[in-house]
């Protein structure tokens, strides 16, 4: 099956949708088509056609830049609605994170590879998983950018 999403013009994922793959083939050369696809999508859904947008192809075994079976991934993750689409880096992604205090990440950008959100600063590793992890903190990376990461322990979140 081959995937659609339409987007509206925030770039937001409004819905998705998928057909048949034999269905999106270019008639003079045989090979599957984008703009094929598109022009049966809208066929298909004119409704969605007429509360506007633009559309483009996903794939379903895409998932952080990687083709789950092996193949070539297309456009970084296969999207869910509420989701975007990054033209300038031609990859899908969720919404942008929100840190530990629940304030939007916004030091945060889009891997142009895996559709990932990277933080700017690398998340250092943990020596005891059970018992402490790491958490973002955007107050205190705008505050001092060699921070951001703070490190909490079950005792920190335990009711007092």
């Amino acid at each position: 099956m081959a995937h659609f999403a339409r987007m509206n013009s925030s770039h937001e994922v409004k819905e998705i949708v998928s057909i048949d793959n034999s269905e999106i083939l270019d008639p003079d050369t045989g090979d599957e088509s984008e703009m094929v696809g598109i022009v049966k999508v809208k066929l298909r859904h004119p409704g969605a056609c007429a509360a506007g947008g633009y559309w483009k192809q996903c794939s379903y075994n895409t998932d952080r830049g990687q083709h789950k079976h092996g193949g070539t991934a297309l456009r970084g993750n296969y999207p869910r609605v509420g989701w975007f689409y990054d033209s300038s880096k031609d990859v899908f992604h969720s919404p942008r994170p929100t840190d530990m205090n629940g304030d939007s990440c916004a030091s945060w950008v889009v891997n142009s590879t895996t559709g990932e959100w990277d933080a700017p600063i690398t998340q250092p590793a943990t020596t005891d998983n059970n018992h402490s992890w790491y958490e973002w903190d955007e107050s205190a990376y705008q505050a001092d950018n060699t921070t951001g990461w703070i490190l909490l322990n079950v005792e920190d979140t335990s009711p007092h």
